[in-house]
């Protein structure tokens, strides 16, 4: 069943309230970061300052290609849909990269059990753990990209 009118307003305007509310955070996590004497601190607001930043733009972007308002309109493109003859190409790197950010993940979380023993002394630990994440983010995004293209080879 395909959205209807109502689903792409909704939609829009969770996407316009989500980039409303989050200016304010952001403003005040950049507050913080910029007044706060510790380092330590400071980094981890950096950090998830980074996160929050990327976020915020691409709420922006999910914005306009719902409403389609704006030059923007496309800055969400629809789903890969590659020509034909690079499908094969490219099923075959989403492939290899699977397998390799599958290996990082493993390679991460072992890591991330070495680092336990001194994880009130340095972030370490902690650092590890958050690409543990981004590269689960990343295994997800490829199993899209893997699906997505299988589907179209059929």
């Amino acid at each position: 069943m395909a959205p209807n009118d109502e689903w792409w307003v909704t939609i829009a305007h969770a996407f316009s309230a989500h980039v409303r509310d989050e200016r304010y955070v952001l403003a005040r996590y950049e507050e913080l970061a910029a007044t706060t004497a510790d380092p330590g601190t400071r980094f981890l607001l950096e950090v998830i300052l980074e996160d929050e930043r990327r976020h915020h733009a691409l709420f922006e972007r999910l914005g306009a290609s719902a409403t389609g308002t704006t030059a923007q309109a496309s800055a969400v493109p629809g789903p890969p849909d590659p020509e034909p003859e690079h499908l094969a190409e490219l099923l075959e790197q989403t492939r290899r990269f699977l397998e390799i950010e599958r290996d990082d993940a493993a390679g991460l979380k072992s890591l991330a059990r070495e680092l336990k023993p001194g994880s009130q002394e340095t972030m370490w630990r902690l650092l590890v753990e958050i690409m543990e994440l981004d590269t689960e983010k990343h295994i997800r995004i490829l199993e899209f990209l893997r699906h997505r293209l299988e589907h179209l080879g059929r």
